[in-house]
């Protein structure tokens, strides 16, 4: 549920009580990451990765994966996630794949990982991110259309996620669809910004560059 917060107690409990159970820490140093804390990442990576023979192969090379991150060799990372891949069909490692990829832009690739996955099963189900994921990755790829069915499916799963919004204003403003850009900024006005990218002046402003780029000047 994104609450790494919330889970991190859990996370370090559990290794206090049986330091061989490396796969909480793991998911500690992956918490402890995106909280952006104090807490050095690279020192839990090496814990995990010195116990390496209590991890299966699967979490043996997204570990490697994420040290790889951390040391900026992000091509590296890449590889050792398409190895977890391969050992982990349906799993996570996909969808961190295909946000890596997304990174080095290569949406084409990216795409095609994310359709290895069922968004009702594993890992997905209940994750708004692989819907964000998709959408931008169709949208690089000018799959406008697409873009917009992904991230309304998304957002009728997750109405709560604000996020989700930017993400059809860009592909709306992309296929100069005024009309139904109206009514999503009105939607947006009805309940209030989570944060300054996502008020609806935000949105117009997206919008409005949006439609710039694909040639819609006055529009935009």
């Amino acid at each position: 549920a994104q609450r790494y917060t919330d889970a991190l107690p859990h996370l370090y409990r559990a290794y206090k009580l049986d330091d061989s159970f490396v796969v909480s820490l793991f998911h500690a140093a992956l918490c402890e990451s995106n909280l952006g804390s104090d807490v050095s990442v690279d020192s839990l990576l090496e814990i995990v990765l010195e116990k390496r023979d209590r991890l299966s192969p699967y979490y043996v090379q997204r570990a490697e994966s994420y040290m790889a991150k951390m040391h900026g060799d992000r091509e590296l990372a890449i590889e050792h996630l398409r190895k977890a891949t391969a050992v982990g069909p349906g799993t996570k490692a996909w969808y961190n794949l295909a946000y890596d990829l997304m990174q080095v832009n290569k949406p084409r690739e990216a795409r095609e990982a994310l359709m290895q996955l069922d968004p009702d099963e594993g890992a997905m189900a209940g994750w708004y991110s692989y819907w964000g994921l998709l959408a931008n990755a169709n949208h690089a790829l000018g799959n406008f259309e697409e873009a917009v069915e992904v991230i309304r499916e998304g957002r009728k799963r997750f109405p709560e996620r604000r996020a989700a919004l930017i993400r059809e204003t860009e592909s709306l403003a992309a296929l100069g669809r005024l009309d139904d850009l109206d009514q999503l900024f009105h939607e947006a006005g009805a309940s209030p910004a989570t944060g300054a990218g996502n008020t609806v002046g935000a949105l117009m402003t997206i919008a409005a560059a949006e439609l710039k780029a694909h040639g819609s000047e006055e529009a935009g």
